[in-house]
């Protein structure tokens, strides 16, 4: 007797995991994501987790400068010739508010940190983002014009491209990414 009910037992839970499965591939097929996370703030389903809007400045004139210094996590940096000196950006909203500043014709942007939003459970996230919507290119344009000569220049992005245009002049020029690519293009 004891046998027959373990197989039972087994059965129902097979049959019920197969069931879970099935339902799990409907809904992935019709677009949505296994994913649930507990964090300090509750449980959530990913679905109804708030996006932040990006970090955005459209074309910004910053009158003359002589030292750049901009500092990236993830987003790609160019750096191209035009008629003026002017900047533009649009970075993640995933993380604090970007620190930017145009004092003493020295331009700095250091692109923020990680949000922290307490400890983060998460239940069936398995095989990558499913249902995700994809986001936004992450990115710094820089215009110098074609005369300008700079005494400092620094750019770093950890997981972006860096990309130069010439002619761009510079007493001191530091480029440095870990994981993109530096390209710069010789006209």
């Amino acid at each position: 007797m004891k046998r027959k009910g373990v197989k039972v037992l087994l059965a129902v839970s097979v049959g019920l995991l197969t069931a879970g499965g099935l339902c799990l591939g409907a809904g992935v097929a019709m677009g949505g994501s296994p994913l649930v996370y507990v964090n300090a703030q509750g449980l959530h389903v990913k679905e109804n987790a708030q996006e932040l809007a990006d970090y955005r400045r459209e074309a910004f004139r910053t009158g003359t400068l002589r030292r750049v210094d901009i500092d990236l996590k993830e987003g790609n940096l160019q750096v191209v010739s035009g008629d003026e000196f002017q900047i533009e950006y649009v970075l993640d909203g995933q993380r604090s508010e970007p620190a930017f500043s145009v004092e003493d014709e020295t331009l700095v942007l250091t692109e923020g940190e990680p949000q922290d939003n307490g400890s983060w459970l998460g239940v069936g996230g398995f095989g990558g983002a499913w249902g995700e919507v994809p986001r936004g290119e992450r990115y710094v344009k820089l215009t110098v014009p074609e005369d300008a000569s700079l005494e400092y220049v620094e750019l770093s992005s950890v997981y972006g491209d860096i990309f130069l245009e010439e002619p761009l002049r510079a007493e001191e020029l530091s480029v440095d990414t870990e994981y993109g690519n530096v390209e710069c293009l010789d006209n």
